[in-house]
């Protein structure tokens, strides 16, 4: 039997993102020669001294420009993981995008329901009572129809649409994501299928987090 690494990568496929990764670390190593790259030059910004005037005085110079480096680095980095995604998707379904915005007019009594649920599992996360998804999205659900609407506009890291219609929206996040990241994208769960009209929030799970790591076994297996 094959394994799901080899029927979601078909070898053709494995070569464009090899390609793909490969024109991206050839304009990164570009960058850094021609100091585009904040941090990769000979000296680190004039604002410095105003917007971090105790690190300028405490780390080494040398130290701060790694920092910077290794920020800017990552930064750049996120985003080969949500192309190569969109490269999978795209061979399995029927349509995939990166950067898709999602637009639609919403109960605004049912947004200030997503961001107040959001802030009870928040602050419940240390107690032993913790409130269950299905008694959030029963919460977020009574609050789906009430007037005022108001336009909602969302970017989601990917999209896809599978052969039979159904729309996956997910975000993609490091293996280890911050607590912050993770009420972040939980919040963006509940309002893409706001946004989108689509009282199906039992399947919410499918817009939660996505460890950048493993994009191929949830986007062009377990999902299909």
């Amino acid at each position: 039997m094959a394994s799901p690494h080899s029927s979601a990568i078909p070898p053709e496929l494995r070569e464009q993102i090899k390609r793909y990764l490969s024109n991206f670390m050839d304009a990164l190593i570009h960058a850094i020669d021609s100091g585009e790259v904040a941090g990769s030059g000979n000296g680190l910004s004039a604002d410095d001294s105003v917007v971090m005037p105790f690190h300028q005085a405490i780390i080494p110079v040398t130290i701060r420009k790694v920092s910077r480096f290794e920020r800017s680095f990552s930064t750049r980095l996120g985003s080969t993981f949500e192309e190569c995604a969109r490269l999978i998707a795209t061979q399995h379904h029927a349509e995939a995008h990166r950067s898709y915005r999602l637009e639609g007019r919403v109960s605004q009594a049912a947004v200030d329901e997503v961001n107040a649920q959001v802030q009870t599992f928040e602050t419940m996360a240390t107690s032993e009572q913790r409130i269950s998804l299905d008694e959030m999205i029963e919460a977020i659900l009574t609050k789906q129809t009430e007037p005022p609407y108001t336009e909602l506009r969302v970017v989601t890291d990917l999209y896809v649409r599978q052969h039979d219609g159904t729309e996956l929206f997910f975000e993609i996040k490091s293996p280890r994501p911050n607590k912050g990241q993770c009420l972040e994208v939980t919040c963006y769960a509940f309002i893409y299928y706001e946004a989108n009209g689509v009282p199906m929030f039992r399947h919410i799970s499918r817009c939660l987090t996505i460890p950048s790591a493993i994009p191929v076994q949830i986007i062009a297996g377990a999902m299909r």
